[in-house]
């Protein structure tokens, strides 16, 4: 989780960013962690998805993920 959190501040586009580990008191068939980030637009989610900086983290993770899930929304 650091190295997700270490993106903040180096990303113009990342407002902001947190990592939540699933409760210990939930079913353990749930994810194990949520990254909640939030932009200014979906133009701007976009380019945060392949910025250089974003990449390397998403390198790093591919070793522990074994699925993933996503929702992108606005309000």
């Amino acid at each position: 989780t650091t190295k997700l959190l270490d993106l903040e501040g180096k990303i113009d586009e990342l407002k902001t960013i947190s990592v939540n580990s699933n409760s210990d008191k939930a079913p353990d068939t749930n994810f194990d962690i949520v990254l909640d980030t939030t932009f200014t637009s979906i133009e701007d989610l976009k380019a945060y998805a392949v910025h250089p900086t974003h990449m390397k983290v998403v390198e790093y993770a591919k070793q522990f993920k074994l699925q993933r899930s996503c929702v992108d929304y606005e309000y």
